[in-house]
């Protein structure tokens, strides 16, 4: 796979699973406060302390990916790049994040 696919993959994959989340509610819900404003879905509501999230774009440009791997000295596989680089994943116990 190129690393475009690897990242089509990627992109997907966490879609397609975020959309099984969702069929419970519960699932994609986490205490998020006002600094995580980012993640609430657009329908969550600002007066509940749990909240419905969404999937939020990575912001990990090549360059930082290119960095670590110099730092490390040895360049990451394609699947990994894409992993850190499509989508900001919060797929966690919701009990752990309190």
């Amino acid at each position: 796979m190129t690393y475009a696919e690897y990242q089509e993959y990627m992109r997907n994959f966490f879609e397609q699973y975020y959309q099984k989340l969702s069929q419970e509610e519960i699932r994609v819900k986490l205490p998020l406060g006002e600094n995580e404003k980012e993640m609430w879905s657009d329908d969550a509501d600002p007066n509940e302390e749990w909240k419905k999230w969404k999937l939020v774009p990575a912001r990990i440009p090549d360059e930082e990916i290119e960095e670590l791997e110099k730092e490390i000295g040895t360049r990451l596989p394609l699947s990994l790049k894409a992993f850190l680089t499509v989508t900001h994943h919060c797929f966690v116990v919701p009990w752990e994040q309190v």
